[in-house]
């Protein structure tokens, strides 16, 4: 099957609005429901993926500065939950308009869905 030549244009435009500076530990804010914002955290990145982690923290407004040691991916049972890990293409990733508000190195803790993924070659999402 041919790729869709309107999807492909789409997901150019959108992945060119990343900020090129990028990287394995960036902390962004990205729009959410309700006109707050959800935080999340760059795990991987290469030519076509951004592997984020989502929290399940959500603000009114973008702060100038965040500790990331209160950050949590919650369980299942919370009223808001994040994703421990989740694949996205460089387009989907932009789409969700991310701010970058501050850089924390990676642990190997938050690399475990990553490296999961990593194994069978996992798919992404967008």
């Amino acid at each position: 099957m041919w790729p869709n030549p309107i999807k492909s244009i789409i997901g150019w435009w959108w992945a060119r609005g990343l900020p090129a500076d990028l990287r394995d530990g960036d902390i962004c804010f990205v729009p959410s429901d309700g006109g707050r914002y959800s935080v999340v955290k760059i795990l991987a990145t290469d030519e076509t993926t951004i592997h984020v982690r989502l929290y399940k923290s959500r603000f009114s407004e973008v702060p100038r500065f965040l500790n990331a040691a209160v950050l949590s991916v919650g369980t299942i049972q919370d009223e808001h939950h994040g994703i421990g890990h989740l694949p996205l293409s460089r387009a989907t990733f932009a789409s969700w308009l991310p701010t970058k508000v501050q850089h924390e190195p990676v642990t190997e803790e938050e690399l475990e869905g990553y490296r999961i993924w990593q194994e069978p070659q996992g798919g992404v999402w967008g």
